[in-house]
């Protein structure tokens, strides 16, 4: 019979050898579940120029006033909830892109739009219908689509939907 050491040896490297299999496979999972993200939600995550993504929640009218705009206007749009999961990291990472390097901001007014490489917080329809037509797609001078209702005379909305960053 050998050392009393050898055995508890073995029985170390065996749990080694199984904690080395456990973290093989949670790593494999996540990035796969990640690339999995990333692939399913590239429109959002990676737009085109023509693409508008709209970042904000359900419950925000502002949100829902950018949105009636914007189907009111014949502008196609993705909508994204930000209280989904991973859907604030997007609208983040945004964020982040746009801003100059020593600003560090941890608060976000809604509607967030990202539309033709441009990252709008709080944005209004007129900046984000220009910035569309800038992309060269759907919506120009000769589209059949009726005019967007005059904003003439309209009372500016001073509410203001925020969400932190986590």
């Amino acid at each position: 019979m050998g050392p009393s050491w050898l055995g508890s040896a073995a029985r170390m490297h065996a749990g080694f050898a199984l904690f080395r299999k456990i973290y093989f496979v949670f790593l494999t999972l996540a990035t796969s579940m990640a690339g999995t993200h990333l692939f399913l939600n590239r429109d959002t995550i990676f737009p085109d120029a023509e693409t508008v993504v709209v970042y904000g929640r359900d419950s925000c009218s502002i949100t829902a006033l950018m949105i009636a705009d914007l189907e009111r206007s014949g502008v196609p749009y993705l909508y994204r909830n930000v209280d989904r999961f991973l859907v604030s990291h997007e609208m983040w990472y945004h964020l982040d892109r746009s801003k100059a390097p020593d600003d560090d901001a941890t608060l976000a007014e809604f509607p967030v739009v990202v539309v033709n490489g441009h990252t709008l917080e709080r944005a209004i329809q007129q900046q984000v219908i220009a910035l569309y037509r800038q992309a060269n797609v759907a919506i120009d001078e000769n589209d059949a689509r009726p005019p967007a209702p005059s904003q003439e005379g309209a009372i500016p909305l001073v509410l203001t939907h925020r969400a932190n960053k986590q």
